[in-house]
């Protein structure tokens, strides 16, 4: 019965005083859905890479001198495989280009529905791309399909907007001219937007060697391709980078003044985690453009400054009605009410104004979320199971700080 009392005294005096109370709401309202949006895009960008499981044991491998790359020697990854017991399992994998290492448009049609389109979204990857990036398969065998000549892996929407409800597995498509088929072995789980890079179509380099096998492109001499590692779990990176240079004499003929400058520079193979790439690295030949971790140290003290300064706001105009309510205080001790009850009452109408915020602050992203994701071209989930306990944790912190 004192609790129901409190809240129907908090709740007729913040309809008596209106103005104070939208004033007070809608201030609060705004500061609060801004942060929210703000932190939408903290956590997508703080975000990439991490969808498939043991991310954080996956790494690059770059090549770092006065000009650092992302590109390395194809067979690199396989021999690092074969020569450190620590290494998991490596794939290397490389766009299909054209000239100017541009991505090379394909026209893709499906004979039996006369559907063609262009695609840019190949990429060729050793049989070993499941090992290291673990993708959701729908149907098929990947690993199966990268061991053929003629297979083709195809992406979830690709496989919908090619063959729509129909089951694509064994079925052919037609690349460039009606002469040159491959087989859909298998449908992955599209590539997730938080992904440094993206693809629809892979084919094996089991494909592409047998056209040029022997072509320097697959050679230790050239630096043109993706390697990636992924480490067993405990295992030391920094150890095994630490060894590359060193190992990489089996393989690549460096002149002794060329290795010894490299060392004395710091240059030379390195280890990037794959985690780290998006915000962290800003190479050559990147597979897509990268973010920047100083926008996420901007936003974020932008989101802390907004939050403070609306909390401040609320407050200010919260304490600043004190003095109006000093008669009442004064009524309600000489009737006999304690400090405490004082308090409680005071703190109900703070905690239950801050909530009111919070609704309103809610409702107001929910609104903004489709311009939001026009804006950032990122897709918003909200999983309320953990932003509501997040938001009743704020609603009663800036209650009590009231």
């Amino acid at each position: 019965m004192m609790l129901a009392n409190y809240l129907k005294i908090a709740l007729r005096n913040l309809r008596r005083n209106r103005s104070h109370t939208f004033i007070n709401v809608s201030g609060l309202a705004l500061g609060i859905a801004s942060v929210l949006l703000i932190g939408f895009y903290l956590s997508f960008e703080l975000g990439y890479d991490k969808y498939f499981p043991g991310y954080e044991n996956v790494y690059r491998i770059v090549w770092v001198n006065e000009n650092p790359q992302t590109r390395t020697p194809h067979p690199m990854a396989q021999a690092l495989a074969q020569d450190f017991p620590e290494v998991e399992s490596a794939v290397t994998l490389s766009p299909l280009w054209a000239a100017g290492l541009t991505p090379e448009i394909f026209s893709i049609r499906n004979l039996e529905k006369d559907a063609r389109y262009d695609e840019i979204g190949v990429l060729a990857v050793d049989s070993t791309f499941f090992d290291v990036f673990p993708m959701p398969m729908l149907r098929g065998d990947g690993p199966k399909a990268l061991r053929s000549v003629n297979g083709l892996l195809i992406s979830e929407s690709m496989a919908k907007k090619y063959f729509g409800e129909a089951d694509p597995i064994g079925k052919q498509l037609a690349v460039n001219s009606d002469t040159t088929l491959l087989e859909v072995m298998a449908v992955f789980k599209d590539v997730p937007a938080q992904s440094h890079f993206h693809f629809d179509f892979l084919v094996s380099y089991v494909r592409e060697k047998s056209f040029e096998g022997e072509d320097e492109y697959y050679s230790w001499a050239d630096f043109g391709h993706f390697n990636y590692l992924r480490l067993a779990p405990g295992a030391d990176p920094k150890a095994l980078e630490s060894k590359l240079m060193t190992w990489s004499r089996k393989y690549i003929s460096y002149s002794e003044e060329s290795y010894k400058s490299l060392g004395d520079l710091g240059y030379g193979f390195k280890l990037q985690p794959v985690a780290s790439i998006h915000l962290q690295s800003h190479l050559r030949w990147e597979l897509e453009p990268t973010g920047n971790m100083e926008y996420i140290y901007i936003m974020g003290a932008a989101a802390l400054l907004t939050l403070v300064i609306a909390c401040i706001n609320f407050m200010n105009l919260m304490t600043a009605r004190s003095a109006e309510r000093a008669r009442e205080i004064g009524i309600r001790k000489t009737l006999g009410a304690l400090r405490t009850q004082l308090s409680f009452q005071f703190l109900t109408e703070a905690v239950i104004t801050t909530l009111m915020a919070i609704v309103v602050g809610v409702f107001l992203v929910e609104v903004s979320i489709p311009f939001y994701e026009n804006l950032t071209a990122q897709e918003v989930v909200i999983d309320y199971r953990i932003a509501i306990p997040a938001l009743l944790a704020l609603c009663l912190f800036i209650g009590f700080g009231a």
